[in-house]
């Protein structure tokens, strides 16, 4: 969806109808407030109380935000839901400098997606090679010559110290020096 390859329309895995068809009460835009397992209850964010049988606690995950002085400025982003791509695609238009920390999988992803939409892509690594945790030197090399091939630039061994602005703003991204 990011990179422009998919519409909005094709981001759920099923339609609504295929929740109906297998029985299942799609409930979305609210929050689980309170498990009460002693009386087989889930007390939502919206007052609604939910009651079961069996339970399946199939938890989403959260974006690792990093605490850096600056990360709440206008023009920094997280990328976990649709709203957060339509915020992101409002501003990465064509030849906008965008700057992507985190040389994982999710950050490669966007970093290569706004360079399809010939943003000026950085991308940020603060390991000495990308995807660290999920490969050796010589296979992230391979990988990295791909993402340079799409147009991203890519800054190994890049610590974001803080991001600065003006009016609230970002305007810069100061790196350590170690």
């Amino acid at each position: 969806y990011l990179a422009g390859e998919i519409n909005r329309d094709a981001l759920p895995i099923h339609p609504k109808a295929w929740y109906e068809d297998n029985n299942i009460s799609l409930i979305l835009g609210v929050k689980v407030e309170n498990l009460n397992v002693e009386l087989q209850q889930v007390h939502l964010s919206n007052s609604e109380t939910l009651f079961y049988d069996r339970l399946i606690i199939s938890a989403g995950s959260h974006p690792n935000i990093p605490s850096i002085t600056g990360i709440d400025l206008n023009g920094v982003f997280s990328l976990r839901t649709t709203e957060d791509a339509e915020k992101i695609l409002h501003l990465a238009k064509e030849n906008v400098n965008c700057v992507c920390i985190g040389g994982g999988v999710l950050g490669i992803e966007i970093a290569a997606a706004l360079a399809r939409r010939k943003a000026d892509v950085t991308l940020l690594e603060s390991h000495a090679w990308l995807m660290p945790r999920q490969l050796n030197v010589t296979a992230s090399n391979y990988l990295e010559r791909h993402i340079c091939s799409l147009g991203v630039k890519i800054l190994k061994n890049a610590r974001t110290k803080t991001l600065n602005g003006k009016k609230s703003n970002l305007t810069k991204i100061d790196l350590t020096d170690d």
